[in-house]
């Protein structure tokens, strides 16, 4: 006498794990909420000149007067170029900031500022959030879609 099972219910368990698969790969919504975090954060660092990394180093006297056509004693706010041009990258396998505020010339000045440059001219003023900034918010983000695509 032999003993035997048969398992059933193994094509409705295969057809839900690709149904759940599938909701995991279409990101670009979740995606573009990450980014919107992030510049969320950015936009905030701006408003406060800093507040999110303690503060940025003070506009020399030279460079209080406004000179390029602004009107913003702010520091990096001058013509709000380098506060208002953040172009949002949101695909199913990418999410992503980057700044394109740059001079006349091509020279990207915000990323001199976030990261310091060896003369330290401008000084380095960061701009961006550290990982361990923005993450927290990330992970809930992140986790409530996942979640929700594997229900």
């Amino acid at each position: 006498m032999t003993l035997s099972m048969k398992v059933t219910g193994f094509n409705v368990m295969q057809t839900a794990m690709a149904k759940r698969k599938t909701a995991l790969l279409k990101r670009r919504a979740v995606n573009s909420r990450a980014v919107t975090v992030v510049d969320s954060w950015i936009q905030r660092n701006f408003k406060s000149q800093g507040g999110n990394v303690g503060g940025w180093k003070p506009l020399a006297e030279a460079t209080k007067t406004p000179k390029r056509g602004g009107e913003s004693s702010k520091i990096l706010q001058d013509t709000g170029t380098l506060r208002l041009k953040w172009n949002h990258i949101a695909t199913n396998k990418e999410a992503a900031i980057e700044s394109l505020a740059k001079s006349k010339d091509g020279f990207y000045y915000g990323a001199a500022h976030d990261k310091g440059t060896k003369n330290n001219r401008p000084p380095k003023r960061r701009i961006l959030p550290e990982d361990r900034e923005i993450w927290p918010k990330l992970r809930l983000v992140y986790g409530n879609f996942i979640k929700s695509a594997l229900r």
